[in-house]
């Protein structure tokens, strides 16, 4: 153990001297290549109060933004850290996941690029959203691999030097089930984004590791559980089941952490399938997001397709909705004994909005970081509606009750307002006015008609010349009565022309509108109608070139079929000729029954079908009698070679009773020697000085040969001899014969082979057997050749004899 220990620290330290940020090792100076390497830092103090302000960074950790450094140089307590890794769904402190993805693969917060982060975040996502577990580090590894961000030049020798920032790349393994995500390709400035953080107490509210320059050591990069971690195995299975009874995709899992505002990455109370709502204390803010607000904010770290009017192919668990832990009993073990109070305030705006900038920004709140002495604690915020009351309080105008009226009368004219000069001065275009008690007016005189009393309500005409007591005073009052009425009526009457143009003007509006509504309805219906029409005109175009298109491939695989029916046929008929008689026939009753025209036509597809199932009748009949073959077949082995096994197989079977004519002739042999040996033993019996060497020819003048008694007692002697004979013993004939008998069997067979071969030619030559095309040559049967085994070794001799 203590030298693999060593050996893997020489590695690490020989994979660091490779892919060192000073290219050192390599003899290379990185400060020639600007792709991945450090640029200094652009972050602002806007966006830092945006940080805070969207609770991701919390109050008890102080920063410092850098200075012209091109590399960062934090002081001690220091740890580096990017903005464009909290747009993705980083936040501090750190979550205890993403500090053991850090500790297990001993990596830096500067070997992840911006995506990395991104990849990180959609798998707590998933893990936390639609599995209900934490994430594991043995389940990423089981979904991604780490590979190497080296310098791509020719130039560079090999190995090539890693870039300064990013040589950490994450990618899906091959074959993985997991879902896929796409980075954006634009995110490649993030680390110009780098500044300071550091607590402000003992208490730790960063968990990230102190930094540390250089190259990542590629320590159990290669770390792969396959299917030795059984839970990973079981969320493998599970999302198999959801993929084939929901319609969950990758946009769900990126909607999930972006529309509940949780930062995936950072240390928060409980799961994300454990949240309540708005107020749950994980969200950075109680503002909710619209749909169109969800697909902009996934379009800023990823590279999506999201419709604006999306819907959810499989909603994430929630409290309400919580996660069956029938699947992974973890879910259980994990469940807190009792959940972080809710949020006792609400965000009246959106601390993380929106905005267009750049594309590593992500919707900074120019407002300054609150210091120690004017910082907001907004969990003791006031709510809103308790700090300004009822909001529509201040747009109604209470009027007391004892000055208001019914709402039928009419509205009171405005009094004038006295004069602002002098009295008695007369102002420029005024009327004068008299003062003093009203005029009395006496009886008319007489031949008149008495005056009305002076309480009475009726106006008098001050134009009357005849009515007494006129004066210019009066008629002055009057006048000025009468031009005040007019007045008002005029003044009515152009309030009420006023508001007849208003309404007609708005009358006349709506009416516009109503129109260019319609028409504008009119004009989508048109168009929806005619895409609508050319789609079909499209779709009936695709399916008259589909229907084309099979029917061209139904044609040539007709043609095809017809064509292999033929030589199915042809071959059939070489190889049972004897069924062309009764397959004529059979075509001939067909196209009888059809009613031909011409029945000396060429044969067509369906004739050739119908003649082939006329032959395979035929093959049928000669199928019962090839069954009885195996079982002759058998016993033939038996009796050629009875010291064998026989072969179960009837492959080897074959092979072996191709050699029965050479086995053949040697039992033939064998049994005439077993008679000779029986004749030679019954005369060395009687004749105990019988010289054998002498008897090695026989003589042309001996009387048994010449004298037919004599013969015919020699041949009754052999039959009683021969029955001494063990026929079933196989005897091998001595080695110098062996050669001789080969050669008289070969000439035997070569004047067989010439015998068939005539027979076969004068049949082909015959008239009446067909012609060539339809008789095919009978292939001759192999013939045992010389190499065939010869020698045998002799079975024991059989007690009884053996009668031919």
């Amino acid at each position: 153990m203590e030298e693999e220990a060593i050996r893997t620290d020489k590695e690490s330290g020989r994979l660091g001297e490779e892919a060192g940020s000073s290219g050192q090792g390599t003899g290379v100076n990185l400060a020639a290549y600007t792709r991945g390497a450090w640029k200094g830092s652009d972050v602002s103090q806007a966006e830092i109060d945006w940080l805070y302000r969207s609770r991701r960074i919390p109050e008890e950790v102080f920063y410092r933004i850098p200075g012209k450094e091109l590399e960062p140089a934090p002081q001690p307590g220091d740890v580096v850290v990017f903005a464009a890794h909290f747009e993705r769904g980083f936040g501090l402190p750190a979550s205890d996941f993403f500090r053991r993805f850090l500790d297990f693969y001993e990596l830096q917060p500067h070997h992840l690029p911006g995506n990395a982060i991104f990849y990180l975040s959609s798998f707590v996502s998933f893990m936390e959203g639609f599995v209900g577990l934490w994430p594991t580090v043995e389940t990423f590894a089981r979904f991604y691999n780490l590979r190497i961000n080296s310098i791509q030049d020719p130039k560079l020798p090999t190995p090539k030097p890693t870039v300064q920032c990013g040589a950490c790349i994450l990618t899906p393994r091959q074959g993985s089930p997991y879902y896929k995500f796409t980075g954006l390709e634009s995110c490649r400035a993030w680390q110009e984004t780098f500044f300071y953080v550091r607590n402000s107490g003992p208490s730790d509210f960063i968990n990230l590791p102190a930094y540390v320059p250089g190259a990542p050591a590629r320590t159990n990069w290669r770390y792969n559980p396959q299917e030795s971690h059984e839970e990973t195995n079981r969320i493998v299975r599970y999302m198999e089941t959801l993929n084939d009874t929901t319609n969950i995709c990758a946009d769900d899992i990126v909607r999930t952490f972006v529309s509940r505002r949780v930062l995936p990455l950072q240390r928060r109370a409980h799961k994300i399938c454990q949240m309540t709502g708005r107020m749950d204390p994980t969200r950075i803010t109680t503002f909710s997001l619209s749909k169109t607000d969800v697909v902009l904010k996934a379009k800023q770290i990823c590279k999506t397709q999201m419709p604006v009017k999306w819907e959810w192919g499989m909603q994430p668990f929630s409290r309400q909705r919580p996660p069956s832990s029938q699947d992974f009993p973890r879910i259980s073990a994990e469940e807190p004994e009792s959940f972080a109070p809710k949020r006792v305030f609400e965000d009246d705006v959106d601390p993380d909005p929106y905005t267009i900038g750049k594309v590593h920004k992500m919707g900074p709140t120019h407002s300054r970081r609150p210091t120690d002495q004017d910082r907001q604690v907004l969990e003791h915020v006031t709510p809103l509606d308790a700090e300004v009351g009822d909001p529509l309080a201040s747009r109604v105008r209470k009027t007391p009750a004892s000055d208001t009226g019914s709402s039928d009368a009419p509205a009171p004219k405005r009094q004038k307002k006295p004069g602002s000069g002098p009295p008695g001065r007369k102002r420029k275009h005024e009327i004068p006015v008299s003062f003093g008690p009203p005029l009395e007016l006496s009886r008319s005189a007489s031949g008149m008609r008495p005056e009305a009393a002076k309480d009475s309500s009726k106006p008098q005409d001050p134009r009357r010349a005849d009515q007494p007591n006129c004066c210019p005073q009066r008629l002055s009052l009057q006048h000025q009565l009468d031009l005040e009425a007019q007045r008002d009526e005029t003044a009515k009457l152009k309030h009420q022309l006023i508001q007849a143009g208003l309404q007609h003007t708005r009358s006349l509006k709506e009416a516009i509108a109503a129109g260019d509504a319609k028409v504008e309805e009119a004009r989508k219906q048109f168009a929806e109608a005619e895409e609508q029409l050319r789609r079909e005109l499209a779709e009936e175009k695709k399916l008259l070139k589909l229907e084309q298109e099979r029917n061209t491939a139904l044609s040539a695989a007709q043609t095809s079929l017809g064509q292999m029916i033929k030589d199915t046929d042809a071959k059939a008929l070489k190889l049972f000729p004897d069924s062309q008689v009764r397959t004529e026939a059979t075509v001939s009753k067909l196209r009888t029954e059809n009613l031909a025209p011409d029945a000396s036509a060429p044969w067509t597809t369906e004739d050739h079908l119908a003649a082939l199932y006329s032959r395979i009748t035929h093959m049928r009949v000669v199928d019962r009698h090839l069954s009885e073959l195996p079982e002759a077949a058998l016993k033939i082995f038996k009796c050629l070679w009875p010291e064998e096994t026989v072969p179960d197989n009837l492959t080897i079977l074959s092979k072996r009773l191709q050699d029965a004519g050479w086995q053949l002739s040697e039992w033939r042999h064998s049994a005439a020697c077993a008679g000779a040996d029986a004749a030679l033993r019954f005369a060395c019996s009687w004749y105990e000085d019988l010289d054998l060497d002498a008897l090695h020819s026989m003589r042309g003048d001996a009387p048994t040969d010449k004298v037919p008694e004599k013969t015919a007692a020699r041949h009754d002697r052999a039959y009683r001899i021969a029955s001494y004979a063990s026929t079933s013993t196989f005897i091998p004939p001595p080695a110098d014969l062996e050669e001789e008998f080969t050669e008289d069997e070969e000439e035997e067979e070569e004047e067989a082979g010439d015998g068939e071969a005539e027979a076969e030619l004068e049949a082909t030559d015959d008239p009446a057997a067909g012609t060539s095309e339809q008789t095919p040559k009978a292939s001759a049967a192999p013939e045992p050749t010389p190499e065939a085994p010869a020698t045998r070794e002799p079975a024991p001799e059989s007690s009884s004899p053996l009668y031919l």
